[in-house]
């Protein structure tokens, strides 16, 4: 019961969050790089629950950039179209390697 009330309050967050921001690409890269750097790092399984299944799932929104680029598409405008996939597509990984590797330097902090 608890995990369920951990779901969806942070599921709201990441909704609400993405709502107020209003930008598809920015919610989308903001959203990897919190995945890559909390999935990397030794939490427990509720926290990455709270903040990666639910918060990031709720905040990042794969539908909304599809539709954004059907609707680039029906404008006929192709260029912009494959710039935008290749944009998201590579800020979406180097993202998601910058969290995680933020994370494995401050892992190696700890340590010392």
């Amino acid at each position: 019961m608890f995990e369920f009330f951990i779901i969806s309050i942070s599921s709201i967050l990441g909704s609400l969050i993405r709502w107020k921001i209003g930008n598809i690409f920015l919610v989308n890269v903001l959203g990897c790089f919190i995945f890559g750097f909390i999935n990397n790092l030794q939490v427990s399984k509720k926290i990455k629950l709270f903040l990666c299944f639910s918060f990031c799932g709720s905040l990042t929104t794969f539908s909304g950039w599809i539709l954004d680029l059907l609707n680039i598409l029906n404008k006929g405008l192709y260029f912009l179209f494959f710039l935008r996939v290749s944009l998201f597509l590579v800020m979406g990984y180097f993202a998601m390697y910058f969290g995680y590797s933020l994370s494995d330097k401050l892992k190696k902090l700890k340590k010392m």
